[in-house]
């Protein structure tokens, strides 16, 4: 996992100069749950577990290098550090509630349900980020997110 996820970041990182950071980020985040798809299935068949793990490091490459640029395009100079800092808290929030979620659905229910759940918001993620119209302006120095109707209308 570590090696796919070393030899991604640049690949990753140039493509997202050149092609548009939301379709790889969904990319990324389809990727997620195709691999948690397959702990599904999981065996102590060695040959079962190469591609998973490798599917982890490949799309956690994505999602680390493409989420941190796509803050950098959608935020003014001036609030960068900040922005940077609430899309990492945000992000620890979210691992955390996750994590305890999934932790405790595969202790009390099943590890399959943990699973599907996991999948599920996984596919709704991507769906969201896919068909999304929502983007982030700065309204007055501050940060301003939602659809771009809204956004306007604020202005």
């Amino acid at each position: 996992m570590n090696l796919v996820y070393a030899a991604s970041f640049l690949p990753v990182g140039a493509l997202s100069d050149k092609v548009a950071k939301g379709g790889i980020l969904s990319f990324g985040y389809f990727i997620s749950a195709i691999t948690c798809l397959g702990t599904a299935f999981l065996t102590l068949d060695f040959l079962v577990l190469i591609p998973i793990f490798v599917l982890a490091g490949f799309f956690t490459a994505i999602t680390d290098t493409v989420e941190g640029a796509a803050a950098a395009d959608f935020l003014p100079q001036q609030a960068r550090g900040t922005g940077y800092g609430l899309l990492q808290t945000v992000n620890g929030i979210g691992d955390l509630i996750s994590s305890a979620v999934v932790g405790a659905l595969w202790i009390v229910v099943s590890p399959t349900v943990a699973s599907d759940t996991l999948q599920f918001y996984l596919l709704l993620e991507v769906s969201y980020f896919s068909t999304s119209r929502a983007h982030i302006k700065t309204l007055n120095g501050s940060i301003v997110w939602g659809p771009d109707e809204q956004v306007d209308q604020r202005r």
